[in-house]
């Protein structure tokens, strides 16, 4: 990856500010392909700006305005983008494990195949016409992982969000102590219409005590060829609701 220094980094954006003003000097600032952790990028006017398959893990965005901006296929592990304002910003098949879109203005933004796990969170963030197909919700346990894949996750008015922690809030009144103080809430992540994969490890009983608290409607048990467990394909999940039947494996 290329490597910048902070001053050669400053003068680069602040050629791009004086860009987007439209002053003498001004160019677009493309920063892809860079190695950038941990670089301070607070308040900047960011927008247009080119990130593409850059590491930018453990920097901060936090209220910058990053329209347009296009981030596919970077690395953004730990990245701060509370307040942030990322309409119609391009962030299609990034890592955003453990980022964090707290109040952030996500119109018409595009997380398509994006990896997000339970420390992703989206704390109030504004969402309108976000595009989640084909997002990937990778959430750890003792059990090791449940994955949720979403499809066509455009938020409907009649749909509730789907926590991230989802293996943790799910039945959290009966899960250990250990796990219950690990998570975090994060209740406006990515919605429903998802596939939740059933490690083959996990017997009923197990399988019961994850998914307990859920109404699952129009859900199918399958084993995917090549795949290491069930998976449920399931449409308008519920929380806080009780499940009409013990779900089974099969």
């Amino acid at each position: 990856m290329k490597r910048i220094n902070k001053r050669q980094l400053m003068k680069v954006l602040d050629r791009h500010e004086a860009w987007l003003r439209d002053e003498p000097g001004g160019e677009r600032a493309n920063l892809s392909g860079y190695l950038l952790h941990r670089r301070d990028f607070t308040r900047r006017n960011l927008s247009h700006v080119q990130f593409l398959a850059s590491d930018l893990s453990g920097s901060d965005f936090t209220k910058a305005t990053l329209c347009q901006a296009s981030f596919y296929r970077a690395t953004l592990k730990k990245v701060h983008f509370q307040g942030a304002d990322l309409t119609q910003a391009d962030l299609a098949e990034v890592d955003a494990r453990g980022s964090s879109f707290d109040f952030a203005r996500l119109e018409d933004t595009n997380f398509a195949k994006a990896l997000f796990n339970a420390n992703t969170h989206f704390y109030k963030a504004i969402e309108q016409g976000t595009n989640y197909s084909g997002a990937t919700l990778q959430v750890e346990g003792k059990s090791r992982a449940v994955q949720s894949v979403g499809q066509n996750l455009n938020r409907q008015a009649s749909q509730r969000t789907l926590h991230t922690e989802l293996l943790y809030e799910i039945g959290k009144s009966k899960a250990p102590s250990g796990v219950r103080e690990k998570a975090p809430f994060a209740p406006h992540s990515p919605p429903l219409e998802v596939s939740i994969e059933i490690p083959d490890h996990w017997d009923e009983a197990t399988t019961n005590h994850y998914l307990e608290g859920l109404a699952i409607q129009l859900n199918t048990w399958h084993r995917e060829e090549g795949g290491k467990g069930l998976k449920i394909d399931a449409l308008g999940i519920e929380q806080e609701t009780e499940v009409n039947q013990p779900l089974a494996l099969v």
